[in-house]
């Protein structure tokens, strides 16, 4: 607790003893008219005081650089696509207004449940010292990452911003009953112009729709951005025709479901109907590219690349990885992690499948080898060689040399067992696949991202128009 802090209770506290019109009560809390404005003025200051000192000034100076940022940014994507407004999840909207004033709306109930005798001040300072805390920091976070996604809209120079309406919620978990069967969508939303921008956030979905569908003059294709991944409760019977898809029952079945998906998703699609659905119920779209937003300084020393690898591995995106790092990053360790590494028990969730973290490669095609016989003399044809063997029949033998056939035979079958056993242990140890993942210094500057996205999106195969159909599955 510091210093202002303790004053500034300690003055509260004074002008409620100085003031017999105030009556706080377990029970019920009574200020005449009069003297309200001033009792909250003074009620606020503590509750300000402790959202300050919640976090360092060095944090409090990043905060206030990113609000300027997004305000700038989202200025120039205004008014790039001549928008009526850009919107944002309710405390994400708060957070960028007045960080501050978020806080004291955090703390301010508990800290009344302190002047009626409820709970201890100093109690309440320690707790919500860290609830104030960890709310900056994960709306940082979440801040950045939509500015970065307003560089993107900037960078693939879009002239027009579309959406597929997508009825996103937070569904409860009794409306989720039977949804299975209760909703089955026969049609895929219809593309519309919009002239709003929405980064709001949703835990359920119907369907994930693409959120942000761009027409890019750069590329002179469509770009779909998708922010967050919701967990849809619904099944859509048409998909694009011209994606691959990830089966989700598989995803959950082998990996659980806790941090399965990136912070990002981009598509590029020459039709826009390819872009309608990206995940329903059973089946996730496979991204073009995966981005990843980290914010914090020391994330490549605490978590590395574990979560990229992850969801890579996951997704399988068709580009490869994009990690996006606000602070410097230490190349020696991002080479060092970017190394396949044994996979551990705690990366599955109910058994190692093999075959999903690695492709199988199609197996040749073999002939059908055909048998001559000619004159006793087995004749075995094949592309290469021919192999021609006489049937012998052995030879006797005595009672000593079966006993050293015995104990060779014994002995090679000991090899044998060994050698399996060996081999069964190696199969038991799973190494990550070679994954495509480029992290990225930005800080403001994205520069270098936008250059490696250049070289992705220009790589990504054009799609035949006229085959962009939905199919029926």
């Amino acid at each position: 607790m510091t210093n202002e802090l303790k004053e500034k209770y300690e003055a509260l506290l004074q002008f409620i003893e100085e003031n017999p019109a105030i009556r706080i009560r377990p029970t019920s809390v009574m200020i005449d008219s009069e003297i309200r404005p001033l009792f909250y003025e003074k009620f606020n200051d503590v509750c300000r005081q402790l959202t300050v000192d919640s976090i360092s000034k060095e944090d409090w100076d990043n905060v206030n650089e990113l609000i300027t940022k997004w305000k700038e940014e989202s200025a120039v994507v205004t008014d790039q696509l001549k928008l009526e407004g850009i919107r944002l999840d309710d405390k994400l909207a708060d957070f960028f207004n007045d960080p501050v004033n978020m806080g004291i709306k955090m703390t301010s109930s508990a800290f009344m449940d302190v002047l009626r005798g409820i709970s201890d001040f100093n109690t309440f300072v320690s707790d919500n010292s860290i609830i104030v805390k960890s709310a900056i920091e994960k709306h940082y976070r979440s801040g950045y990452k939509r500015w970065i996604a307003l560089k993107i809209i900037e960078f693939v120079d879009a002239d027009c911003i579309y959406e597929f309406p997508s009825p996103e919620s937070n569904y409860s978990s009794s409306s989720i009953e039977g949804i299975s069967t209760a909703y089955r969508f026969e049609e895929v939303p219809v593309l519309k112009n919009t002239s709003l921008l929405y980064f709001d956030i949703a835990e359920k979905c119907g369907y994930l729709t693409s959120k942000i569908v761009l027409h890019s003059k750069k590329f002179n294709r469509f770009v779909a951005i998708r922010p967050e991944h919701y967990e849809p409760v619904w099944i859509a019977k048409l998909r694009s025709n011209a994606q691959d898809w990830i089966d989700v029952r598989k995803i959950n079945y082998n990996f659980g479901k806790t941090d399965l998906y990136p912070d990002m998703y981009i598509y590029v699609a020459d039709d826009t109907r390819d872009l309608s659905i990206l995940c329903d119920r059973y089946y996730l779209c496979r991204p073009h590219i995966n981005i990843e937003i980290e914010s914090d300084r020391d994330w490549l020393k605490t978590e590395g690349l574990s979560s990229a690898k992850r969801h890579a591995i996951i997704t399988r995106p068709k580009c490869g990885t994009i990690v996006v790092s606000k602070n410097p990053v230490d190349e020696t360790i991002v080479v060092e992690q970017k190394q396949p590494q044994e996979l551990s028990d705690s990366f599955f969730s109910n058994h190692k499948d093999v075959e999903y973290i690695y492709e199988k490669p199609e197996e040749p095609e073999v002939k059908e080898e055909k048998s001559v016989v000619e004159n006793n003399i087995v004749v075995e044809a094949s592309d290469s060689i021919a192999v021609f063997s006489n049937e012998i029949e052995p030879e006797e033998m005595n009672e000593e040399e079966e006993q050293f056939a015995a104990i060779d035979e014994q002995s090679d079958n000991s090899e044998i067992a060994q050698e399996q056993e060996t081999i069964t242990e190696e199969e038991e140890k799973i190494f990550e696949p070679e994954l495509d993942i480029n992290v990225l210094y930005t800080n403001w500057n994205t520069s270098a991202l936008e250059k490696l996205l250049d070289e992705k999106i220009s790589q990504i195969p054009r799609y035949p128009t006229e085959a962009s159909m939905i199919e029926l599955f």
